[in-house]
């Protein structure tokens, strides 16, 4: 995890545990009910993987929220403010999604 995005976890009191990430494969489209992305170009690598999201599966985050779009990225401007406001914005709208199935 990237030392910011760490950083401003711990200043929002949100515990980091040990985590590992792994690349996406095939078969997850059958495994999960949903495919959240952060940005239109991982939502076009995701289509490439899985192939036809036949039954809409596969969606951005902020989709879920009044501001549908990318994340904001701190690559190049190393604020993660931004991207923690997207990323809260879009967990709360998803839930609230969640909420009405």
């Amino acid at each position: 995890m990237h030392p910011g995005t760490r950083r401003i976890l711990a200043q929002h009191g949100i515990p980091v545990p040990a985590h590992r990430a792994r690349q996406l494969q095939r078969q997850d489209y059958s495994r999960y009910d949903l495919l959240i992305a952060m940005e239109q170009k991982n939502l076009s690598g995701i289509r490439r993987i899985v192939g036809p999201d036949i039954q809409n599966k596969v969606h951005l985050l902020l989709c879920y929220t009044r501001s549908p779009g990318d994340i904001a990225d701190p690559w190049y401007t190393g604020d993660f403010a931004p991207t923690y406001r997207d990323v809260t914005a879009g967990c709360q709208g998803l839930l609230q999604a969640l909420g009405h199935i």
